[in-house]
């Protein structure tokens, strides 16, 4: 029988294990973004109850209690979801046990309930490597010297993890002479540098990495005299860790704006080249890369051709002008609305007690108190907000 005490921690318990975990100079060791990835892992296997029906969770349950059945469906229950969550659970999960086997000695090494369990993760097909197709785009829409075009560079030749290329130095790049296989002795240029994985625990693995020769043409124009990073943004600072996924799906996007398609067929999945077979492909006109701004600017629906300027590259969407030239229907721009334009039959001030209807509607803050409003006479000049409709009739 296990007594559940309100605002205290169960002796021998997880939580009095999670507890002593944070305080373990393994976990001190840790860099921030693992100790938060596993204590959001912890949270959640403390949070689960051990029997549906009870409302007992395990962070209330001694640790001697959990043996190698309710483990396994514990985690059997994840893997049915996702394979890379159960994994890292079992992990977090061991980090609980190996505290209260080696550390506090509560169980036993022979009692460890994870000994029998292992999680293999497939390897990932979702993020192929860029064909050599899409690589040659890239490298066309983004000339030699650009940030995007340096990033790729640093990315594809080195094949560092984001946070390293953001934190690449230019005093990490030194001359060395090495010794061939053949024997003989050559002066290289190399990258001389620690990764940033682990680096509290171990310092972080220590890489030297040859620049090829095409990874040294991409950075030759680059302005080395201030040093820091070699990576920079447009204002000569550098990239976060984080930004760099946006910025590198951003750059992407741009590629893709330079293709144009003009489809003969709609059947047909995506090609090694990341095109649809039976389709055409030409390049962009400058002028009409106005879509990437947020808005079409186009004057009519014919200004830009007869395919439409694309209002969402990504989705491959018509602007709305299009869509519904495509679809038969008459183009009415919002300025065109009808309700928006006074009508040739209204009486001087109709217009602007309607559109003042419709404001009032849409902002509730600036509707006209109830029974103030009339189509006929507008609102009553008895109050303030009469008063104000009625200097503005006056063109006061």
């Amino acid at each position: 029988m296990i007594a559940m005490r309100p605002g205290r921690i169960v002796p021998r318990s997880f939580a009095a294990a999670q507890l002593r975990l944070e305080t373990t100079m393994e976990w001190l060791d840790y860099d921030p973004q693992t100790q938060k990835k596993n204590a959001a892992l912890i949270e959640r296997f403390m949070n689960m109850r051990v029997d549906p029906e009870r409302a007992l969770k395990w962070r209330d349950v001694p640790v001697e209690y959990l043996d190698a059945d309710r483990l396994r469906a514990i985690i059997e229950g994840i893997f049915s979801k996702n394979r890379t969550v159960a994994k890292h659970m079992l992990v977090a999960i061991k980090k609980l046990l190996w505290v209260s086997i080696e550390v506090e000695k509560w169980i036993k090494p022979q009692d460890d309930p994870s000994l029998s369990i292992r999680v293999r993760v497939p390897k990932s097909k979702k993020n192929p490597a860029w064909p050599i197709a899409i690589r040659e785009q890239f490298e066309a829409r983004h000339p030699i010297g650009t940030a995007a075009r340096t990033c790729y560079a640093l990315g594809f030749w080195l094949g560092n993890r984001r946070g390293d290329i953001a934190d690449l130095l230019w005093d990490e790049l030194v001359t060395e002479e090495i010794e061939l296989f053949d024997g003989s002795l050559v002066m290289i240029d190399a990258f001389d540098f620690r990764q940033k994985k682990n680096s509290n625990r171990h310092g972080g693995r220590e890489m030297f990495i040859p620049v090829v020769d095409k990874l040294a043409e991409a950075l030759a124009p680059l302005d080395r005299s201030n040093g820091g990073t070699v990576l920079k943004n447009g204002y000569g600072e550098p990239f976060s860790e984080k930004s760099l996924t946006g910025m590198m799906a951003h750059w992407e996007r741009l590629r893709r704006a330079l293709l144009r398609e003009k489809p003969d067929r709609d059947d047909g999945a995506l090609d090694q080249t990341g095109r649809y077979p039976g389709r055409v492909y030409a390049p962009w006109p400058a002028a009409d890369l106005r879509h990437l701004s947020g808005r079409v600017q186009h004057s009519g629906p014919d200004d830009h051709g007869s395919d439409g300027a694309l209002l969402n590259d990504r989705d491959r969407r018509l602007c709305p002008g299009c869509q519904q030239k495509k679809n038969g229907r008459r183009y009415r721009p919002s300025h065109q609305c009808p309700r928006r334009k006074a009508r040739s039959d209204e009486a001087p001030g109709e217009f602007a007690n309607r559109q003042r209807l419709i404001s009032g509607k849409k902002r509730g803050n600036d509707r006209a108190p109830s029974g103030a409003f009339s189509f006929a006479r507008g609102p009553a000049v008895g109050n303030g907000v009469g008063k104000t409709w009625a200097k503005r009739q006056k063109g006061q």
